[in-house]
């Protein structure tokens, strides 16, 4: 197995092992459990798109700090080569919300790219 993919894994399940253990008692769950609950992508190489169950439990639950861009002004609509563009590319959870036209970021750093590149969509055709 290629060194990306292996480093990748870890990264994903070790930052979902910590994020489950930082739930609130009540709100409790496996690895395995929130693997499939929390993720788009369930693979352990997949990247870290967050459900709506996901991103209530890092926003509500684990009370993680979001920056959202706005993105209704894109140019390009979100189609699957970006969703793969944005898994491959951004390396902490984001949450994408249809209907708000927002993207959630939960890293300043990805947050202040997506700003600064003004299209967020137009960003991710290029990054790829």
């Amino acid at each position: 197995m290629n060194t990306f993919i292996q480093k990748q894994q870890n990264q994903k399940s070790k930052l979902t092992q910590v994020l489950v253990d930082l739930l609130p008692h009540d709100k409790s769950c496996t690895l395995e459990e929130a693997r499939v609950l929390w993720w788009y992508n369930i693979r352990e190489s997949g990247g870290y798109r967050l459900t709506d169950i996901g991103f209530d439990a890092l926003k509500n639950d684990i009370e993680l700090e979001t920056w959202s861009v706005d993105t209704s002004k894109n140019n390009n609509a979100v189609n699957q080569r970006i969703l793969l563009s944005l898994d491959k590319s951004l390396n902490w959870p984001y949450y994408i919300d249809v209907k708000k036209k927002k993207i959630h970021f939960f890293s300043s750093k990805e947050a202040t790219v997506a700003v600064l590149h003004g299209d967020v969509f137009s960003w991710m055709e290029k990054v790829n």
